[in-house]
């Protein structure tokens, strides 16, 4: 009984402003999140490769003030592998396929795991490549993309 009460409370704080018979619309839409006791799925994914320069610490707002400049490498994502991010279950599901498209920038994926030969990378910029690897979705100010992928290889 206490849980189920504290579910009912934690749902209505989600849900700020709407009355107990009132019902969320992101409770109802778990089509991202991963069933209990499955595993999470290896995708590859495919588009051109490029990064950006985000401002780091110490304050994350300016790299001409003094912040430290952060490079992250991204995919602009193709229609089909697109289609693929955005129905692919995860065990860390914080979107629905409506609040992903809400994101300017839905079609791009942030990769992440640190890349050992940044000269492969950098040898890629703008062309072609397959991503595999694990998608989760952004829950913190620094992801820069509402889907995300831990990287485990990089093809062209």
């Amino acid at each position: 009984m206490i849980k189920l009460v504290l579910f009912v409370m934690l749902s209505l704080t989600a849900c700020a402003g709407l009355r107990a018979s009132d019902v969320c619309e992101e409770d109802l839409d778990r089509s991202l999140v991963l069933n209990e006791g499955d595993i999470d799925t290896v995708v590859a994914l495919s588009g051109p490769l490029f990064f950006k320069i985000f401002p780091g610490p110490p304050n994350h707002e300016s790299i001409e003030n003094g912040d430290t400049p952060l490079k992250s490498w991204f995919l602009k994502m193709d229609a089909y592998s697109l289609e693929i991010a955005l129905t692919t279950p995860v065990s860390m599901s914080f979107q629905t396929p409506k609040s992903i498209r809400e994101w300017s920038n839905y079609d791009e994926l942030e990769l992440g795991n640190g890349f050992a030969d940044e000269s492969w990378l950098c040898d890629h910029l703008n062309r072609d490549v397959i991503v595999q690897g694990i998608l989760f979705h952004a829950h913190t100010g620094h992801h820069g993309t509402p889907i995300l992928m831990d990287v485990i290889e990089i093809f062209e």
